[in-house]
């Protein structure tokens, strides 16, 4: 038994994974009582992204023996990656309170805290393992990236360096760099970071999405919108939240006095037009200019699959419009005016949808998506009858979804907020 556990330990530190997996079932044949065997299968399992297995044997790992920190410690890496933060926070605390020295238990608290968006602790749980560990790199690159999204921007740069010169071949903490220089503006120099850190690790999605976004970054137009992005993300979500009425107050209430004055519409119509396009952006910014950079060699091979998938549908959607307003300019048939419009704005909800991890909210977001589509073909579909009865549910159909799309912005937030 303890042969095969030796031997899957090796495969481990050598990312087979598989092998590891293999190895590690071989010792529990031998013995299934054996709790490091189970905690080890547990990362194995993990590592190949199969988070349900992995955290069924973590769970039996701690009922055989809850007295070792490390079982604790796997069990919280698998919750976290699951989004159950508050247990991954509950079964990390135990494992500190086994061993209070452990320096990457306190990483994994600050990875809990950035993921829920809790800068502060954050900060402090990556500086509790760093006094434990100076050269802890996981906790300088956690600190760095507190730092980051409290504004602390020279103090990070201050971290990343030290890293860097601790652990110059450390493939996160370039990535880390990168990101800090995204934050600054500075999206060549991020780039460059970026790239070094995939030469490392080929692997590491933080490096894969952030040299997407320096690509995406040489378009000044996405520049400004990655600005607000990078903005946004170091606000919690009540301040997001905040930010997006307060901008929807600010739009209806210069409505409002406009109507009291009307020479403001000169300024109001603009302004609204501006609006209105921000909005939009801020929801299909990152596929659209996703689907600009396919046309980049070394973009198509950089983006994530994810991306390429939210970039295709958005593509279908630009083509449909562009197909249909064709046939209605050479046909003069409203009807196919009527679907460019619909296609135009489905990209909005298409893309909102791959804002949303994978799960029950990306569900519910692609069925509202699916049902707003349904609508807007029907409204093309019943203008093509040509009669008055046919234009009178067409126009009640556009309306339905005018109004759906128009609430879609604000469901798939309160969806988002839900499911981060």
């Amino acid at each position: 038994m303890r042969e095969h556990r030796v031997r899957g330990q090796l495969f481990l530190a050598a990312k087979r994974y598989a092998d590891a997996e293999a190895a590690f079932k071989e010792a529990l044949a031998t013995d299934p009582n054996d709790a490091d065997s189970h905690t080890l299968l547990a990362l194995a399992l993990y590592s190949q992204d199969r988070e349900k297995e992995a955290l069924r044997e973590a769970q039996i790992a701690i009922g055989l023996d809850p007295a070792t920190a490390d079982n604790h410690y796997v069990l919280a890496l698998v919750l976290l990656v699951l989004n159950r933060t508050d247990e991954a926070l509950h079964a990390i605390r135990e494992a500190i309170r086994l061993d209070p020295d452990g320096a990457r238990y306190h990483a994994l608290v600050s990875r809990i805290y950035m993921s829920k968006r809790d800068w502060g602790r954050a900060l402090e749980a990556a500086e509790e393992g760093l006094r434990m560990d100076a050269e802890n790199v996981p906790c300088a690159n956690l600190r760095a990236m507190a730092l980051v999204k409290l504004g602390r921007k020279v103090e990070a740069d201050q971290t990343i360096s030290a890293a860097l010169a601790r652990d110059p071949e450390n493939a996160l903490t370039h990535a880390n760099r990168g990101w800090a220089l995204l934050h600054r503006g500075e999206h060549e120099q991020a780039f460059t970071h970026f790239r070094e850190a995939l030469r490392l690790n080929p692997m590491l999605h933080w490096a894969r999405e952030g040299i997407v976004e320096a690509m995406k970054a040489r378009n000044p137009l996405y520049r400004l919108m990655l600005r607000y992005f990078l903005w946004m993300s170091r606000l919690t979500e009540e301040q997001q939240w905040g930010v997006s009425g307060g901008m929807y107050a600010l739009r209806v209430g210069l409505r409002a006095v406009a109507r009291l004055f009307p020479p403001l519409w000169f300024v109001v119509l603009p302004l609204g037009l501006l609006y209105f396009t921000f909005a939009v952006l801020t929801w299909t910014a990152r596929p659209l200019f996703a689907l600009l950079l396919r046309f980049d060699r070394f973009g198509r091979l950089a983006l994530p699959e994810e991306e390429i998938v939210a970039s295709n549908w958005v593509g279908l959607c630009l083509l449909t419009m562009l197909v249909t307003l064709i046939v209605g300019l050479v046909l003069g048939e409203v009807a196919f005016f009527v679907a460019a419009v619909a296609a135009l704005a489905m990209v909005m909800p298409v893309s909102g949808i791959f804002h949303c991890p994978a799960g029950a909210g990306r569900i519910f977001l692609s069925v509202y998506t699916a049902l707003l589509g349904l609508v807007g073909l029907a409204a093309f579909v019943v203008t093509t009858l040509g009669s008055a009865v046919g234009v009178g549910v067409a126009t009640v159909l556009g309306g339905v979804f005018f109004v759906g799309w128009v609430l879609y912005s604000w469901i798939a937030k309160l969806v988002l907020t839900l499911t981060h």
